[in-house]
């Protein structure tokens, strides 16, 4: 493979093939080592809330039945991945592995060109970050937490909106977001959210970040002038005002640091602004 995907190897067996007592390893990546294997260290997880570092994985176990002609191919998960390993077989044939993308399945839109390639390159990777990073929710990355962070469909919706129809899968994907928001208006940092992640998990505060929960305001906004649909803007509201009100309040009780390092009180500092008037659709 000559850049990274999101999906999964796919391996046929043939007559010619013999496998392991404890079957085959598929091992998925993105960058070889010095010498020239595959390696997935550098995408390790080392934080705090965990013990010890967690590898990343993306390793996929099969038993062969020694079936000539059977296929695997993992159904329940995917890899971001440039390079595949497979161990644990004897004479296994190129022609055998075949790598296979995999995407919420989304019409195309939007294009561009131009007469520096090396621009077209970066629309193409651009194209294809977004292609592996869309299945059923939009995430991340495909190969690490492949989690829901809000604030990155916040910066990128525009963009997807423009390459790809987007709306039904961000309409799906902000019912997620509404229900993991919390009665006060607080929009979660990851949705769908696990308990790990969640409010009252070992990074909770981390929930409630503006940019992150911008997304119930910003998304619904980008994709109505995207494609002049108003109906995300009804079913956004009493989340996006609810998020709003909860912003609000938040910021009128942190204090403003100063440039001197004097803590003041933001009433006192805050400036005039002009009052506007918003109300729903209808």
């Amino acid at each position: 493979m000559v850049s990274d995907r999101s999906g999964r190897a796919s391996v046929t067996t043939d007559k010619i093939v013999t496998f392991t007592e404890t079957g085959i390893d598929l091992a998925s990546g993105e960058h070889l080592d010095a010498d020239g294997d595959l390696t997935t260290t550098h995408l390790d997880v080392n934080v705090p809330i965990f013990p010890e570092p967690l590898p990343l994985g993306q390793v996929d176990e099969v038993t062969s039945a020694g079936i000539e002609g059977d296929v695997f191919e993992p159904r329940f998960t995917t890899h971001g991945f440039r390079y595949a390993r497979i161990e644990g077989h004897e004479g296994l044939s190129s022609d055998a592995v075949t790598g296979v993308v995999v995407h919420s399945d989304l019409r195309r839109t939007g294009w561009f060109s131009c007469s520096d390639e090396r621009v077209n390159q970066l629309h193409e990777a651009t194209v294809w970050s977004l292609r592996g990073n869309v299945c059923s929710i939009p995430t991340d990355c495909p190969q690490r937490e492949r989690a829901g962070w809000t604030g990155d469909w916040q910066v990128f919706a525009p963009t997807a909106a423009f390459l790809y129809d987007v709306l039904g899968f961000t309409r799906s994907w902000l019912r997620d977001v509404a229900l993991d928001q919390r009665a006060d208006g607080c929009v979660p940092g990851i949705s769908p959210s696990s308990p790990v992640e969640g409010f009252d998990g070992p990074v909770g505060m981390l929930n409630g970040s503006a940019g992150w929960g911008d997304v119930v305001v910003s998304a619904p906004w980008e994709l109505f002038w995207a494609y002049g649909d108003v109906c995300l803007l009804h079913e956004s509201w009493t989340s996006a005002t609810a998020w709003v009100d909860f912003a609000a309040a938040s910021a009128a009780s942190v204090p403003i640091v100063a440039p001197r390092g004097e803590s003041v009180s933001v009433e006192k500092n805050r400036p005039t602004a002009p009052r506007v008037s918003m109300q729903s659709a209808r």
